[in-house]
């Protein structure tokens, strides 16, 4: 059986451009409102959405919309992060960035840019990955214009529809095993 994605090279992914992740990397990063993230616990568990940005970025800017509401509409099968690389000082403008960019999900600090440089050395922001499930890179892309959302978007729809799927697999085998399920 072939896979049902299909990973989106972009903006510099050949010849001399930075080398973008194929899978994910385990990682654990403040998150801006307190407390801590730790990706190890989705890799192999849950699809999710990785977005490295800066507040100042006009690129990165552009893309948050769009990513917003792909949570929104995804958020229940896919995990999603977003992870600063603004300076350490900067905390006051990436708080004021995701509240007038209206971020819904988690936001990450790497003021020393550490955790993007194991993603991608070298690339410019958003530097944006969809994993699937398996930790596998199912998008990856830098630089963000205008018209690559389609792609993103598709990226998206297709690890949380394979991760629907799979849910909805193991609710009915629940259900099968405890005799619930409807005979026919």
């Amino acid at each position: 059986m072939g896979r049902p994605y299909r990973v989106v090279w972009a903006s510099g992914d050949s010849g001399g451009g930075p080398k973008l992740a194929e899978r994910a990397i385990a990682f654990r990063a403040p998150l801006l409102g307190g407390g801590e993230v730790d990706v190890a616990t989705w890799i192999g568990h849950r699809p999710f959405v990785l977005v490295f940005w800066a507040s100042w970025c006009g690129p990165c800017r552009a893309e948050a919309p769009h990513l917003a509401k792909l949570y929104e509409r995804y958020g229940d099968r896919v995990a999603f992060l977003s992870v600063s690389i603004d300076e350490a000082g900067d905390r006051a403008a990436v708080d004021e960035a995701v509240r007038e960019l209206g971020i819904p999900y988690p936001v990450a600090l790497d003021p020393d840019g550490a955790v993007m440089a194991r993603y991608a050395a070298g690339a410019s922001i958003p530097l944006s990955f969809v994993f699937d499930a398996t930790g596998a890179a199912r998008f990856r892309h830098h630089n963000f214009q205008p018209g690559d959302e389609r792609a993103l978007a598709a990226a998206v729809s297709a690890v949380a529809g394979a991760a629907g799927g799979a849910q909805e697999a193991t609710e009915r085998a629940r259900e099968v095993n405890s005799g619930s399920a409807s005979r026919r």
